[in-house]
């Protein structure tokens, strides 16, 4: 039910079963909108954005989500589950985290917003990754603050994506939700 680059039909005209899925869903629902669209090339000056899964609004967007995903997963983990709870002028934003090399996971490289070095309390810590990532989620408010009030973005998240929104809603102004 996820529009990518991927799962686009081929010239042959076959299409892959999650996509078939998803125009026989919504030839039954009578909706014409994509539950789901893939922001590729929505706005390259957003890195995020460029292959964020976007959950649509039932009617007129005036407001948005973005949720951010844990380590090792993705914002297509959550897509899913974000589109059972639908509102008729939310959109919901779920970037994925860059793939990059995980210390505390041996170095393998996954999504990770940032590196983590450890669990304890004196463990160092990624600031400059930290610091990226917190600059990357800004950018997509910024963006999508030049269509909603700021007051009207709000970011929720799991695990890594959670103490990311920590960091950067520090130092974000209070109008920002």
């Amino acid at each position: 039910m996820i529009d990518t680059p991927k799962q686009r039909h081929s010239d042959n005209g076959n299409y892959p079963k999650s996509k078939l899925a998803e125009i026989l869903f919504r030839r039954e629902l009578g909706q014409q909108a994509h539950l789901f669209q893939c922001m590729c090339g929505n706005n390259m000056s957003v890195p995020l954005l460029a292959e964020a899964v976007t959950v649509s609004a039932l009617e007129k967007e005036t407001a948005a989500v973005i949720f951010l995903h844990g380590l090792g997963d993705s914002g297509h983990g959550w897509a899913d589950t974000l589109s059972g709870i639908r509102l008729p002028h939310v959109k919901i934003i779920c970037p994925h985290a860059p793939q990059i090399p995980v210390t505390l996971n041996m170095r393998t490289t996954m999504p990770a917003w940032f590196d983590l070095m450890g669990l304890s309390t004196d463990s160092p810590e990624d600031e400059s990754g930290i610091k990226r990532a917190a600059e990357n989620i800004t950018a997509i408010i910024e963006h999508e603050a030049k269509n909603d009030p700021p007051h009207q973005i709000i970011s929720v998240a799991s695990s890594q994506g959670g103490g990311l929104v920590l960091v950067y809603r520090l130092d974000l102004p209070a109008s920002v939700g």
